[in-house]
């Protein structure tokens, strides 16, 4: 599904999946191969709780997608906090 949305240079994705399967692990590396296609210039990674906006910033902070190189080492990663 996300393979194909991005192989058909979709400007628009929502992927919808139940609590616990993964969804940050799973967006990592598709985020990733969108902004280095330039297929996207930006991504919006949306939570509703500041614990998975603490989450995803740690897995894209963490994920290595060229030895020696981590993600937010290559793009800048922003967290907008709620008041």
């Amino acid at each position: 599904m996300v393979e194909t949305a991005i192989a058909e240079r979709k400007q628009k994705m929502l992927v919808a999946m139940a609590t616990g399967t993964g969804k940050t692990f799973t967006m990592v590396n598709p985020v990733y191969r969108l902004m280095k296609s330039g297929v996207a210039k930006r991504v919006l990674f949306w939570v509703n709780r500041r614990a998975l906006a603490v989450q995803a910033i740690r897995a894209f902070a963490s994920f290595e997608p060229e030895p020696g190189l981590k993600f937010d080492k290559i793009y800048e990663v922003y967290n907008q906090k709620s008041h």
